[in-house]
C-alpha cells in the first residue's frame, strides 16, 4: 500500500512537472528584422541647366536653358523642377543669409517659376518640340520673373518619351534680392552683386 501511495506521489510530481511552462529569455528571441528599403533606381544627371543670371531682384526677368547632347537622342514627353530654399533674407540685418544644411526647405516650383510653374507636359503620345540647338546639344529655355527673396536650388527632371526613364540636371542656384538692390555687371558678367553700391 505504502509503495502504491509512492508510486502515484512520484507519477504526480513527474507530470506537474513536464506539464510546467517554460520561460523563454528575452535573449533567446530574435527580433524579426525590417524589410529592406527598395532600392532607387539611380538617375542620370545628363541634362545641363544654367541661369542667364545668378543674382537677380525680385521682380527681374531669368532664363533658365535645359540641354542634352545631340548624340543620345533623347525625347522628352514631362518636365518638372525640384525646388528647394537654402537662404533667406535676414529683415534684421537686411542681408541675405545661408540656411544650414539641415535646415533647408523643400519648396514649390512656384516660388521660383510663379504661377506659370515649373511642370511642363506634353498632351497625348508626343513629346516636346526642342527650342534650343546648337551643333553638339539641344534643349528648352524657361523665362519666368523672380518672385520671392532668397537664395534657392533647382534641379530639372525630365520623364522621356514612352521609355518613362527619368533622368536630371545638375543643380543650379538662384539668387532673388531685394527689388531696390544694385545688380552691376563685373568683369564682363551680369548678375553680380556689389554690396559697397547699395545704399
Amino acid at each position: 500500500m505504502i509503495r502504491l501511495l509512492v508510486v502515484c506521489v512520484v507519477a504526480v510530481w513527474v507530470g506537474a512537472v513536464t506539464n510546467r511552462p517554460t520561460a523563454v529569455r528575452p535573449s533567446s528571441v530574435r527580433a524579426e528584422e525590417p524589410p529592406p528599403r527598395p532600392i532607387k533606381p539611380k538617375r542620370p544627371a545628363l541634362i545641363l541647366a544654367e541661369f542667364d543670371k545668378s543674382r537677380v531682384r525680385v521682380g527681374d526677368t531669368v532664363r533658365l536653358t535645359e540641354l542634352v547632347p545631340i548624340s543620345r537622342d533623347i525625347r522628352v514627353q514631362s518636365i518638372a523642377h525640384t525646388v528647394y530654399k537654402i537662404g533667406e533674407f535676414d529683415h534684421a540685418s537686411g542681408e541675405l543669409i545661408n540656411l544650414e544644411t539641415e535646415k533647408f526647405l523643400y519648396a514649390g516650383d512656384d516660388v521660383v517659376f510663379g504661377e506659370s510653374g515649373g511642370i511642363h507636359v506634353a498632351l497625348g503620345d508626343k513629346y516636346f518640340p526642342y527650342s534650343v540647338m546648337n551643333p553638339r546639344q539641344e534643349g528648352l529655355e524657361f523665362e519666368f520673373r523672380a518672385q520671392q527673396l532668397g537664395i534657392f536650388l533647382v534641379k530639372a527632371k525630365w520623364t522621356l518619351w514612352r521609355s518613362q526613364e527619368v533622368i536630371e540636371s545638375n543643380p543650379v542656384v538662384l539668387t532673388v534680392l531685394p527689388a531696390d538692390a544694385k545688380v552691376i555687371p563685373l568683369e564682363g558678367k551680369t548678375g553680380l552683386f556689389d554690396p559697397r553700391r547699395q545704399k
